[in-house]
C-alpha cells in the first residue's frame, strides 16, 4: 500500500490515474506544485506525480528540491497530460 500525490491533477485523465494508481492506499492531489510541497512536510508520500511537460518550470525544480531534501525516499513519475 502506498500514498501517491498527483500535482495538478486537473491535466491527467481520471481513467489513467485510476489506471496506473488504483492500488495506492492514499491518492493526495495538489493544485501547485508550492501546495505539493507543503504536503510533503506533512505526509510521508512515497510517489510524485507531476505533469512531464513542465518538468522545466521554476515550481517544479522547487518541487524537486524539495523532494530531494524532505522525502529522498519518494519516486517522481512523470505522465503526459490527457
Amino acid at each position: 500500500m502506498s500514498v501517491v500525490l498527483v500535482v495538478e491533477p486537473q491535466l491527467f485523465s481520471t481513467q489513467a490515474l485510476s489506471k496506473q494508481f488504483g492500488h495506492a492506499r492514499i491518492v493526495l492531489h495538489s493544485a501547485t506544485p508550492a501546495r505539493a510541497v507543503a504536503i510533503l512536510q506533512a505526509v510521508m508520500v512515497d510517489t510524485v506525480v507531476i505533469p512531464d511537460d513542465k518538468i522545466e518550470e521554476a515550481d517544479y525544480a522547487m518541487l524537486l528540491s524539495a523532494m530531494r531534501l524532505i522525502a529522498p525516499a519518494s519516486t517522481l513519475i512523470c505522465l503526459p497530460r490527457g
